[in-house]
Parts: structure tokens; sequence; C-alpha cells
């Protein structure tokens, strides 16, 4: 029942993002490919168990959550504190494909954006200049 409503819903999204903006659009596009990329990660995690099935071992040690409002400084603080070699962090590459083994899929395309300069997400004038190959607020997670 709650499939068939969510189905539902998505469909009434697909129909309203290609009467606005038009099939050919990347908006719409983007609204068609939203289960396929949650498929896929979805996949992706579960084939994780099998080719890294030690990765449910791993402790993490202290961890530091980053909370607060937009324009508060979080985003300062995060990045000041990865100055140092005490703490990690994601690249947006990562935040993309959060499966180990995407990440290993991926790595060749993706590295190979960077070194031709092709890996802008969004430029400056968007007002959030995002790259691949930057550390990125974890919100996608």
């Amino acid at each position: 029942m709650i499939l068939k409503h969510m189905i539902s819903v998505y469909m009434k999204l697909v129909k309203a993002s290609a009467s606005t903006f038009g099939i050919f659009s990347a908006d719409f596009l983007k609204t068609l490919g939203i289960p396929f990329y949650l498929a896929f990660t979805h996949f992706m995690l579960a084939l994780d168990n099998i080719f890294y099935p030690d990765w449910k071992k791993v402790e993490i040690e202290n961890p530091v959550f980053i909370i607060g409002h937009p324009r508060s400084g979080t985003t300062f603080f995060h990045r000041l504190m990865l100055k140092t070699d005490e703490f990690l962090s994601f690249k947006s590459w990562h935040l993309q494909f959060p499966s180990l083994t995407a990440r290993k899929l991926f790595k060749p395309m993706v590295m190979n954006k960077i070194a031709n300069g092709t890996h802008v997400m969004f430029p400056p004038e968007t007002g959030h200049h995002t790259r691949l190959d930057t550390v990125e607020e974890e919100e996608k997670l």
C-alpha cells in the first residue's frame, strides 16, 4: 500500500517536472534518475558486505559532529579542524558514492575528471562552489 502511494507521488513529480522544465532538461533527467541512483547505491552497499566484510569491525573513536544553523560558522570550523592531521572528512565524490565497492569502481573515472579539470559540480557563481575533490558538508549522509 505504501509502495503504491510512493509510486503515485513519484509519477506526479515526474509529470510536473516534465511540464515545468521539459523532457530534455537536466532537472527532468535528475527526477528520472533519482530512483535508479538510489537502487544502484543500495545494491553497491549490499556488495560491500561481500567484498569488504570487515568494514563492520572498524571502530570509530570519539566522533565529532558539527551541527549548527546556516551561516553560524560550522563550515569554517569544519575546515579549520581539517587543517590538522587529527581529523578526517569526506570528499564530495565520496558522498556521491557512499559504498566502498562503488568508490573502487568509479575512482578511475573521478580521478580522470580531476586530472582533466572537469570536476566542478557547482561553479563559484552558484554561491556554493563544489568540486569532486574538495571536502564538503556531509548533509547527504
